[in-house]
């Protein structure tokens, strides 16, 4: 690009920030529209030398081989926001809240599924690779394990031989031994292996450390299990067997740091999805005037009294 073309470019720019400076403040309507404007207008007229140097810097679109752009997964959540603004007027702190529980609740729900089924294609590419690398590393170990036997033999034949030897003289003395138990001749052990007794009591310790390490974290992991079923029965006790197991689906995947964060999170996402109706109870008042103790009596009722008088006198 040449200075002068540089200098227009620049003039240009200049003037449009001049404008934008003096033009009025109005109202967001107002903005909107100059703004809705300014876009038409914008697309119609021609492309600046300054606006076509730019284009050049610019970073193309990054997409697959095919030249198309990478498919991401999309998700609705307009259920879960209508369920959040539907009755809210101001963005407070409370509405924040529950904002991030509900999303947090949504996205794990949705991630989960995703996850698993990543998961179960994953584990299946696994499998069938490690069942290939397998056999070609076993066929390689073998191998090699018979080449270095085989150097080893022929570096340490005498040192073999003498071995043998002297683990028939171990086995000769053993049986002696046993000979003299069985003839009631006593023999005493002069010698006792006390790095292999010590070595054989780590690692029964060590064992037993283990299993008392998998207990507690079972019962931890079981108690926490218990506390979250609880707080979801009692947040539960209102709602149908399908509200009920929609909520624990919902809830499933939250965090559980506390009894109180946990159920302040169940609380917000029962109160979120499951809008209970308000039932007015319209009370029955009747107006009644007169003597409840005095009886109504007619004309034909008070004969068959008179009647009924003077047969019991008879």
């Amino acid at each position: 690009m040449s200075d002068l073309d540089h200098d227009e470019v620049l003039s240009e720019d200049d003037e449009s920030l001049e404008e934008t400076q003096q033009m009025p403040v109005g109202t967001e309507d107002e903005s909107i529209k100059s703004v809705e404007k300014a876009e038409v207008t914008g697309k119609k007229q021609k492309a600046r030398k300054g606006d076509k140097l730019g284009a050049k810097d610019q970073p193309k679109d990054q997409g697959n081989g095919a030249g198309k752009p990478p498919q991401v997964e999309d998700y609705d959540f307009s259920d879960d926001l209508n369920a959040l603004v539907e009755n809210e007027q101001t963005l407070s702190d409370e509405f924040k809240a529950k904002t991030a529980i509900i999303f947090e609740t949504a996205i794990n729900s949705k991630v989960s599924a995703v996850v698993e089924r990543l998961e179960n294609e994953y584990q299946e590419k696994l499998e069938e690779e490690l069942e290939s690398t397998r056999e070609d590393l076993i066929e390689k170990v073998d191998n090699y394990l018979n080449y270095v036997v085989e150097q080893w033999m022929e570096e340490n034949q005498i040192a073999v031989a003498q071995g043998l030897r002297t683990e028939v003289a171990e086995e000769f003395m053993g049986k002696l031994k046993d000979l003299f138990v069985e003839s009631y001749i006593e023999v005493p052990e002069s010698k006792v292996d006390l790095v292999d007794e010590l070595a054989e009591q780590v690692e029964e310790l060590e064992a037993k450390v283990n299993e008392q390490v998998k207990s507690v974290m079972d019962m931890t992991e079981q108690l926490e299990a218990y506390q979250r079923e609880a707080i979801v029965n009692e947040s539960a006790r209102d709602l149908a067997d399908t509200q009920i197991e929609k909520l624990r689906s919902l809830v499933s995947s939250l965090d559980f740091v506390s009894e109180e964060s946990f159920s302040h999170k169940v609380k917000t996402v029962k109160e979120s999805y499951f809008k209970k109706e308000v039932q007015v109870e319209e009370e029955l008042t009747e107006d009644w005037s007169g003597d409840a103790g005095a009886p109504v009596s007619s004309s034909t009722m008070d004969r068959y009294l008179s009647a009924i008088k003077k047969t019991s006198k008879e």
